[in-house]
């Protein structure tokens, strides 16, 4: 198993409602712990948090391999940077297509990302207004981790990914938030989410909506109460927490109601069409295959040290292993 590599203890929290067969968990190497908990999210995330013991925690999910030279990377970094509480790295998806693995770069805003303002009111609006997941998925101290993650399952409100928002905001209010240049993980965008599952797993239930509304005023109350309780810092009053919530929350609505307007959709939806339908045809730039990538990684050496090197070229061959064992054709040509 590719976890069982990395040298990094795991904990699986599997919320299906059959656990894995005998044969499957006699596989499982030492270094992960299988846990089969066939209940919501949160009360699986509020679980996890009794078995961390290690300095560092991330969150990840079932789709994505973690490179073990980006975790050295941003772990090293936490270590020679004290007032930074979460650091992570960049993402690259991946696909088949025409017997190939295609890539492509995800989350552009978190290109030169540094989230290092003293002010931490300041850090959580600037983060907020112009907004990109920069460390929910990221390498984080693990009091700040089990911190963020108690006040984020405190209450689950029926708001979509609500629960990101939280944890971004809390790290950014603990601390500053780096995302380096290495890359850092691979994302499956063949594998279909899980949604419709949980109250914050509605797609429909858009969060400027539910902020907006007037009567929605009880539940951002709670929501604005539950934060500054878990944000409290020694010597800040507490309504000034508040305030940073609120003001913070305010800028990601106006940054979500255009990022999120029907000109820029069609915009990103073309976009999307376009880098796929490009990428199959052998054509364009904004995606190329996982072979061509690896030939050209030399000349972005802040991206790609030769441990990254070493760690994508396992990952594509046990990818066109995974592939071929599922009638996928993928020829293994990577050179």
């Amino acid at each position: 198993m590719y976890w069982g590599k990395l040298g990094v203890n795991v904990l699986v929290f599997d919320g299906s409602k059959e656990p894995l067969p005998l044969y499957a968990l006699e596989k499982i190497p030492v270094s992960i712990k299988y846990f089969h908990r066939p209940v919501g999210f949160y009360s699986r995330l509020q679980a996890a948090l009794n078995y961390i013991d290690t300095p560092y925690a991330s969150l990840v999910a079932d789709d994505e391999f973690f490179l073990k030279s980006g975790l050295s990377a941003a772990i090293d970094y936490l270590d020679k940077n004290p007032d930074y509480v979460a650091c992570g790295g960049q993402a690259v998806g991946f696909w088949r297509a025409q017997e190939d693995i295609f890539v492509t770069k995800q989350y552009s805003g978190n290109s030169g990302f540094d989230l290092n303002h003293e002010d931490r009111a300041q850090r959580i609006k600037n983060h907020f207004s112009k907004y990109t997941p920069a460390s929910v998925y990221a390498t984080v101290r693990s009091t700040d981790f089990i911190a963020a993650i108690t006040a984020m399952t405190a209450h689950e409100f029926s708001v979509y990914s609500i629960g990101e928002l939280q944890l971004e905001m809390f790290y950014a209010w603990r601390g500053k938030v780096k995302v380096l240049d290495h890359i850092y993980w691979l994302r499956s965008e063949e594998n279909k989410p899980t949604r419709n599952t949980d109250p914050s797993l509605y797609p429909e239930r858009r969060l400027e909506k539910w902020w907006l509304n007037c009567d929605n005023q009880a539940d951002k109350k709670k929501f604005i109460e539950i934060m500054s309780r878990h944000m409290a810092v020694s010597g800040l009053e507490r309504s000034k927490t508040e305030t940073a919530i609120s003001v913070a929350m305010d800028a990601y609505v106006k940054f979500a109601i255009d990022y999120y307007s029907p000109r820029s959709m069609f915009s990103k939806i073309a976009n999307s069409v376009s880098y796929k339908l490009r990428a199959a045809l052998g054509l364009g730039d904004h995606s190329m295959s996982a072979v061509q990538m690896m030939k050209i990684l030399d000349q972005y050496p802040a991206a790609v040290s030769d441990a990254a090197h070493d760690d994508l070229s396992n990952i594509y061959r046990m990818l066109c292993a995974w592939y071929g064992s599922s009638n996928h054709k993928v020829s293994n040509r990577f050179e």
